[in-house]
């Protein structure tokens, strides 16, 4: 099968070039600066001591540019979020009806590029490895592996592919289950991260903030209970058992949970960190997707809101950052003045 990888941050990176080195055909959509740093230098795989070099694939900065060159069976779209919209537009111009792989965190973004594209074309994954990129070379910290839901003849060829390729590949039935249990994980530390300029092991040795971020886990499980989408485990995370421990006195299992979600992040700072300091963030498709269904359910999420409403702010304001950054007592003011439980006074 030929693959168009559309977008090759760290995400598509990964997967593009897994495949790619299994001998598969991949093709490379990205921005024009990108494409000459992977032009010039090619892209280049490390894990565990090891690196693997791409060589000279397919790189195009426009869909205009695949007629004639390369036709790709599956398109894998690996963009931010935010840039879900722009790219379901792009994928229109495609020939055909190719079919398109969505990557994307958050929930929301499968509705957008089934509204352009048609339900049919569209297929939910996820990726739940730690991967992340510098220039051409992509750093694998944490493998663990790619979630696809089943229902379309592109998705078990996609998994035939991945597990050739050594990825580790769980099948879903339930595309909603799949992409709520992902947000639940991609929640925690990762607004708090950004607000305060702190690693996530950092925000979770602070009794207060782990308090704030345990709760807003278990508003987002909650959200899920009312939705009736079941908690599923995802690839090389228990998500299931997780959801048990939140359900415990958050002063219990702290250094379970703690340890568990920082060590498996690797060096890296999360995501909602570095969209901060570029001025954008997929804040709206997780917190964001966790109060909008909370305010349609009557669940009260006080948590998820002040992490929501604090974030917003500072990218609104950028000139706010500095009263944050490594400044944890406001976050927590805002918090015991919206209602989260646990939160001492400052």
């Amino acid at each position: 099968m030929r693959y168009l990888v559309y977008g090759a941050g760290a995400v598509g990176s990964l997967i593009g070039g897994t495949l790619a080195r299994s001998g598969l055909e991949v093709g490379f959509l990205v921005r024009p600066p990108r494409a000459q740093l992977l032009k010039a230098r090619g892209l280049t795989i490390a894990h565990q001591g090891e690196s693997f070099n791409l060589g000279r694939a397919p790189i195009i900065t426009d869909v205009g540019q695949l007629e004639g060159t390369f036709q790709p069976e599956l398109v894998l779209l690996t963009v931010k979020a935010y840039d879900c919209s722009g790219a379901a537009a792009d994928l229109k111009r495609l020939p055909g009806s190719v079919p398109v792989v969505s990557f994307l965190n958050g929930v929301g973004s499968e509705a957008i590029l089934k509204a352009a594209l048609g339900s049919g074309r569209v297929i939910a994954a996820t990726l739940t490895s730690s991967v992340r990129v510098t220039g051409a070379l992509v750093i694998l910290e944490r493998s663990r592996g790619v979630g696809i839901v089943t229902g379309h003849p592109a998705a078990d060829r996609l998994a035939a592919d991945l597990t050739r390729a050594d990825v580790r590949v769980r099948r879903y039935a339930n595309a909603d289950s799949m992409k709520w249990s992902k947000l639940a994980i991609n929640l925690l530390g990762n607004a708090s991260s950004a607000i305060l300029g702190w690693p996530v092991d950092r925000i979770f040795a602070n009794r207060a903030l782990y308090r704030l971020e345990h709760e807003a886990l278990r508003e987002a499980l909650k959200v899920m209970r009312a939705l009736g989408h079941p908690v599923v485990s995802l690839p090389g995370v228990p998500m299931r058992l997780l959801a048990t421990l939140v359900q415990l006195p958050a002063w219990l299992v702290r250094p379970l949970i703690g340890g568990r979600v920082a060590g498996g992040r690797g060096e890296k700072m999360p995501s909602f960190y570095y969209d901060l300091e570029h001025g954008r963030s997929e804040l709206d498709w997780l917190h964001g997707a966790v109060l909008r269904s909370a305010h349609e359910l009557g669940v009260h999420a006080p948590a998820n809101q002040t992490l929501f409403d604090t974030l917003s702010l500072l990218l609104a304001e950028p000139a706010q950052r500095p009263e944050f950054a490594g400044r944890p007592a406001e976050l927590i003011r805002r918090a015991a003045a919206n209602g989260v439980p646990g939160m001492p006074r400052v």
